[in-house]
Order: structure tokens, then C-alpha cells, then sequence
């Protein structure tokens, strides 16, 4: 998926969005800074815009509103993506069976955020939805968070992939992480995610077969960490 990132001030503190779209007149998409809670407000904004089409040009407004309730809206302004780059035959014949369309279901989770249930604004059913723009966090849960997946089948795993979410302070960024597919007490790890920006893809020798898989942090820098989307593809 292609991202990107609006930055601009306003004036005076405010909260902020970013209204988006294909067209000047249908700014459909909206986006916010996921690092500033409900109530917070600030003169710099920073705001990602996730899962953006390949070579489209979009046309977008910040929207901001200020400790007396008035809202602001800046002038128009467009951006068009880059062009996508063709996938490997490895890549075109893998799937990612982590989808909830595929049949996948989470089966166990150490928490979500405001201990909400698994389809709450954060729940670990984000993960599964193929949609950077969403994302599962944790209740403080750091080094200790983990959660279960169901295939729905036996699936033949080779490639996994895996971003981590982030505060702009520096914590809920996980680090690395370990698998435990079906029964196995032998963990596939540890695997190194340092970098939220990031979407790790990790290339196994051999298919593993298996139906279930728990994923555990191993390292992080606490805090209520989590993921943006979390995958596994086979063929």
C-alpha cells in the first residue's frame, strides 16, 4: 500500500484532520494525527495517509478546530502518488490468508486499548483487515503483548510480513517479535522490526503447514504497542 504524509501549522492550537479524494468536490477520506488524543491540541500537525492508489492524483484540505469550537479550513491543495512497481513471480503467486476475507480469525489477544472488544477502534481485528490506515493497540500490554490467529484451514505458510504502530514519543513500537505455528513450542525468531515506518517481510526456507499461529512480542519500547497490519501469504 502506498502512503503518505501531510505536515502543516495553523495559527493558533487547534485539533486537526485531513480531508482527501479523487476528486476536488468528493473529499471523501478523512485521516488525523494518531498521536494526538481526543481533547489535545497543537500548532503543528502531522497526519499519515494510508493505502493511497498507485499513480492517482488526489486533491486535499486540512481541516482544524480550535479551543473555542471555530473551525478552519485551508485552501485546496493535490498531491499524485508515485507508480506502482510490478511484483516477482514469488509475489504473484502468494496470498495473504491473514485477511478476515479469507477465512482468518483472531482467537486470543492480551488485550486492546480501552479494553474494547477485537472490532473496537483498536481492536486486534485491524490487523486482519488489510488496511494500514487501521490499527490494533494494546492496553499498556509492551513486551508482553500477543495475539492468536486461525487460518480457517491448513495453510502452507512462506512469507510473513508485519508493521508495527508508533507514538511520536517514542514508545508502542515493537521491536521484534517470535511465531508459534500449530503445536509447535519451537518459536520461528526472533525477527527484527525496528522500524514502524516499515512493512517487514520475512521469507521462510520451506513452506510451514500449519492452521494456527500465536504471535508474541519479543522487545519494544513499552507502552501500548501493537500493529498496523500483520501478514501471513501463502500460495
Amino acid at each position: 500500500a502506498r502512503r503518505g504524509v501531510l505536515r502543516f501549522t495553523t495559527s493558533v492550537p487547534s485539533s486537526c484532520e485531513a480531508l482527501y479524494g479523487t476528486a476536488e468536490d468528493a473529499l471523501d477520506n478523512r485521516a488525523t494525527d494518531p498521536d494526538m488524543p481526543e481533547g489535545q491540541l497543537a500548532v503543528d500537525h502531522q497526519v499519515p495517509l494510508e493505502d493511497l492508489a498507485a499513480a492517482t492524483r488526489y486533491f486535499w484540505r486540512a481541516r482544524a478546530v480550535d479551543a473555542n469550537g471555530e473551525t478552519y479550513t485551508s485552501k485546496l491543495g493535490d498531491f499524485t502518488t508515485l507508480t506502482a512497481t510490478q511484483p516477482d513471480d514469488l509475489s504473484a503467486a502468494l496470498q495473504n490468508v491473514a485477511l478476515a476475507e479469507h477465512g482468518a480469525s483472531v482467537t486470543g489477544v492480551s488485550s486492546n486499548f480501552g479494553n474494547g472488544d477485537n472490532d473496537s477502534t483498536w481492536g486486534v481485528n485491524h490487523v486482519l483487515d488489510g488496511q494500514m490506515s487501521t490499527e490494533w493497540a494494546t492496553q499498556g500490554d509492551g513486551d508482553d503483548a500477543w495475539f492468536s490467529l486461525d487460518f480457517g484451514q491448513e495453510r502452507g505458510i512462506s512469507r510473513f510480513g508485519f508493521r508495527s504502530r508508533k507514538m511520536s514519543d517514542g514508545t508502542s513500537i515493537i521491536k521484534s517479535v517470535q511465531l508459534f505455528f500449530g503445536d509447535s513450542q519451537t518459536a520461528v525468531g526472533p525477527l527484527a522490526t525496528p522500524d514502524p515506518d516499515e512493512l517487514y517481510i520475512f521469507d521462510f526456507n520451506s513452506p510451514v503447514k500449519a492452521r494456527t499461529v500465536r504471535l508474541e512480542v519479543l522487545t519494544s519500547s513499552g507502552g501500548n504497542t501493537g500493529a498496523k497490519e500483520v501478514q501471513f501469504f501463502a500460495r
